[in-house]
């Protein structure tokens, strides 16, 4: 799953730095809806690649990868920098939490 969740990563990279319009075939939508998937799958591979790794450190891993693709983007004269997409990104995380929080509560049985 180690491997899986790298190339996720290295492929959302990709992504982010190529020219929109190599994209626009590829990926059907943009803006906030990519953002909150892309993490909210992301934040999923990096949780089962990382079980033993606090939830706090992964959050704030994704977090800090938000950012460097923003900071990134920003050097790039075809792409632009926006803090927007950042919060985009903590919301898909957001989802993800959420989602693991009440799918393991409704698992927990009971007493």
């Amino acid at each position: 799953m180690k491997i899986v969740c790298a190339l996720a990563f290295l492929l959302s990279f990709i992504f982010a730095i190529v020219p929109r319009n190599l994209l626009s075939d590829t990926v059907t939508f943009n803006g906030p809806p990519k953002h909150i998937a892309a993490f909210c799958v992301l934040a999923w591979l990096l949780d089962r690649a990382y079980p033993e790794r606090s939830g706090g450190a992964k959050i704030a891993a994704l977090i800090g990868y938000g950012v460097l693709i923003e900071l990134v983007q920003g050097f790039i004269p075809y792409r632009s920098a926006n803090l927007f997409d950042v919060f985009m990104d903590v919301i898909g995380i957001a989802i993800y939490s959420m989602l693991k929080y009440f799918v393991s509560r409704k698992s927990t049985p009971v007493r």
